[in-house]
């Protein structure tokens, strides 16, 4: 996954029949990138450090990081999504057969009676719409250490 300017793209690849089990695409992998837009989130970074002097012009440092993100879906897209055969060449694209309903999906608080997904409004569902699903929250977080030499010209 790499996060960039508000989205995310998780790239996947692998043997076509972990899509779907048929013997003809035995000799073909998938490949597929999934771009998902978070809604707007707020973090923080912190850092402490000390640093001690040996001479004028050189010190030692050592310094502590810590950044907290929590960011939650709101729309995500296969941007790709495609078999492919051994010398790599496109053997089906999957977005040129497959609905919206399984490009597109629309992250939601909560389902509901209207929400367009089939397992909560089966009657009212379109799949040439991008479905509804249940939103969830990616975490980035991470704490860092730095020890270093520090000269002054």
């Amino acid at each position: 996954m790499i996060p960039v300017a508000g989205a995310a793209f998780i790239e996947a690849e692998g043997p076509a029949l972990a899509i779907q089990q048929d013997p003809m695409l035995n000799s073909l992998k998938f490949e597929r990138t999934e771009e998902i837009r978070g809604n707007f989130s707020l973090g923080y970074t912190a850092a402490l450090g000390l640093e001690y002097n040996l001479k004028s012009n050189l010190a030692l440092f050592v310094e502590a990081e810590a950044l907290h993100l929590n960011v939650t879906r709101n729309t995500g897209e296969f941007t790709t999504f495609r078999f492919v055969n051994q010398e790599g060449n496109v053997a089906q694209d999957l977005r040129e057969v497959l609905p919206a309903s399984q490009l597109r999906t629309n992250f939601v608080d909560a389902l509901g009676a209207n929400s367009n997904n089939p397992r909560t409004n089966p009657t009212g569902f379109d799949a040439d719409r991008p479905q509804d699903l249940p939103t969830s929250t990616s975490f980035y977080h991470h704490i860092s250490a730095q020890v270093g030499v520090k000269f002054r010209f």
